[in-house]
């Protein structure tokens, strides 16, 4: 009896710990109009760090229609630091294989992906960062993008 309750504080105490890791930073999605993602249309997230000590995976949740007419389309990021001081990366989101098949979730309506555009990096000020996002493509607006996101969690 001793053994079975010694044993049943332990596990509970496991899943009580396992349950304490820190939520995300940053979860936001933001939708566009059925015309797709204009120039115009840049997206602001904002994220506040507090640890510096932790390492984090940064994501990118693209929602698209299984009619878009590209294998990828190009992003560029903005990242405005603590400091003021702003840096820019041009990315390429892969939404398809060279065959044409889609990487992620598709149903009849949309194709769902998650993107990792950083893993495991380290955020050396404390503080509120910005990130932007524009499409960088050669279509304005470009179509069949129905909604871009980006999430922020410390890494497992």
């Amino acid at each position: 009896m001793a053994r079975s309750l010694f044993g049943m504080f332990v596990l509970l105490g496991a899943l009580l710990l396992a349950g304490c890791r820190p939520g995300p930073v940053l979860k936001e999605k933001k939708t566009f109009a059925d015309e797709g993602w204009s120039h115009a249309d840049t997206l602001d997230f904002k994220a506040t760090i507090a640890d510096t000590s932790l390492q984090y995976d940064l994501f990118l949740d693209v929602a698209h229609s299984p009619e878009f007419p590209n294998q990828n389309f190009y992003l560029r990021i903005f990242t405005q630091f603590p400091d003021g001081i702003r840096q820019e990366k041009l990315v390429s989101l892969e939404l398809a294989d060279n065959s044409g098949f889609w990487f992620g979730r598709c149903n009849k309506k949309n194709c769902r992906l998650r993107i990792p555009i950083q893993e495991k990096a380290f955020f050396n000020q404390p503080g509120a960062y910005l990130f932007t996002l524009e499409q960088y493509s050669r279509l304005d607006p470009l179509p069949g993008i129905k909604q871009m996101g980006m999430l922020i969690r410390p890494s497992r």
